[in-house]
């Protein structure tokens, strides 16, 4: 076991894996993952499944979404009703699915979008949150803008907008994550300008959190904001790479921005404890899962992703892990991720690993993509890589 964080926010990792695949399923790219209201998890990937849901002891329940319904997934979103909302950043689709897989509704087609940069609904959007006060629909809208956009909750109409391309406060220098809170006010990872920003409900700034890497995802979740960070040394190949201290690695704050405690201080690597990218976040009642790719080749590279906050409520003690998963006891911490350097695989192989973390006191749930390289099917719009 490897322990991670400090005083009250201490955890322990096993490196064991966590979950049951079956035979020839295959992450390829672990984006995002979150959990519903009956603890099953959804695990939202570029394999050949990609979208698998395990009950708690990491059974498949169920899987959907094959035969090209999605291009590059990049976020899934329980809502409060337990419907299931997809993210593609690659051909721009939002859509709102059933548990099982039906589609119920289409906030943006596939392979629509408007001019990169134009401050109008969509260019490759990263993430949907659901208002729990109202259901109005918040969408970042963050590689091809620097946006956030709130709608009705059929999604008819667009409320407003706010956000542009800066590193003013209020602005944006890549919108990779979401959250909100009871309250409404709103949590955004703003990535390559390394900090957090919250807003509240109407989108006027209310402050600014710093002391962070790359921060690519954000959960919050009673009380507690965890800050999924990638690496952010001198150099991907120089002598920063084996610095510590410089992610990737999961911060844990309080609401004002106070840094906590910091789990994960070593160099990327598939070691128990370590990180590549993390790039999604969220909890549930049980335990805090971590997502993250684990590459089975040299020059390993992840971005990350968060997913949606569950209220925590001290259970059972875990010790496992799933490809891509980390367990910590007591509450679990989603995280899934991706090689940014997609070496060549072998298809029958899941480079993609979800990591469950199990807390003593609280959960969260990061997810790890792929970082650093061209989109496959780079869209028109997308300035950056697809991650």
């Amino acid at each position: 076991m490897v322990k991670l964080g400090s005083g009250e926010h201490t955890y322990q990792v096993s490196g064991d894996n966590w979950g049951n695949l079956p035979e020839g399923w295959f992450y390829r790219e672990a984006t995002s993952v979150d959990v519903d209201s009956n603890d099953n998890v959804y695990v939202f990937s570029r394999g050949n499944h990609p979208v698998i849901v395990f009950d708690t002891d990491g059974n498949v329940l169920r899987s959907w979404g094959e035969d090209g319904v999605f291009t590059n997934p990049h976020a899934v979103t329980i809502a409060p009703d337990d419907t299931v909302w997809c993210v593609d950043n690659a051909d721009h689709s939002i859509r709102r699915f059933s548990p099982t897989g039906e589609l119920l509704m289409t906030l943006n087609e596939r392979r629509e979008h408007s001019p990169a940069m134009s401050g109008d609904p969509f260019c490759s959007p990263t993430r949907v949150r659901i208002d729990p006060r109202n259901g109005d629909i918040l969408v970042s809208d963050g590689y091809g803008n620097a946006r956030v956009h709130r709608f009705t909750p059929d999604g008819k109409k667009l409320i407003r907008s706010f956000g542009s391309p800066g590193t003013d406060p209020g602005t944006f220098n890549l919108v990779h994550d979401i959250d909100i809170d009871e309250d409404g006010y709103i949590y955004i990872a703003d990535r390559e300008n390394r900090r957090i920003q919250m807003f509240d409900p109407e989108g006027n700034v209310e402050a600014c959190w710093y002391g962070f890497s790359r921060a690519a995802a954000i959960c919050v979740s009673n009380g507690l904001g965890y800050v999924g960070e990638y690496y952010a040394g001198g150099g991907e190949s120089g002598s920063y790479r084996n610095a510590g201290h410089l992610g990737p690695r999961v911060s844990l704050t309080d609401l004002q921005g106070n840094v906590l405690a910091r789990l994960g201080e070593e160099p990327f690597g598939d070691e128990p404890g370590r990180f590549y990218a993390p790039h999604g976040i969220a909890t549930d009642s049980l335990t805090l899962w971590e997502i993250s790719t684990w590459p089975k080749s040299p020059s390993p590279n992840t971005a990350g992703a968060w997913t949606r906050p569950r209220n925590c409520v001290p259970c059972r003690s875990w010790s496992k892990r799933i490809e891509g998963v980390s367990a910590f006891t007591n509450r679990s911490v989603f995280v899934n991720g991706h090689s940014p350097g997609r070496p060549s695989y072998d298809s029958t192989r899941s480079w993609s690993a979800l990591e469950v973390i199990l807390a003593t006191k609280k959960q969260a749930c990061i997810r790890s993509p792929h970082l650093g390289t061209p989109c496959p099917q780079r869209s028109p719009c997308c300035p950056w890589q697809a991650g």
